[in-house]
């Protein structure tokens, strides 16, 4: 039951981030496209590429911090005890 466990939690962390890092490309792509449709080819494209390049690196960390703490939870009751309790 241990092995399922963990095998869920990693196939969940693995599709986590996929998923992530496709809606992050396209976000970028289209908010790329906006912007070169609104502004032409520029500076402002450039830009909108960084900025929303950057917002999907923090999501892409927001799940993985997510991700990360319910493996820990996961860890937690699949042991049960922590590594504290253990000293």
């Amino acid at each position: 039951m241990e092995l399922v466990k963990w095998a869920v939690c990693v196939c969940g962390a693995i599709i986590a981030q996929v998923y992530c890092l496709l809606a992050s490309m396209i976000i970028v792509h289209e908010l790329g496209r906006l912007a070169r449709d609104m502004w032409g080819f520029g500076a402002a494209h450039i830009g909108t590429i960084v900025v929303s390049g950057l917002c999907c690196f923090a999501f892409n960390l927001l799940v993985m911090d997510v991700v990360l703490w319910s493996w820990s939870a996961l860890k937690k009751t699949t042991i049960g005890t922590d590594s504290v309790d253990k000293e």
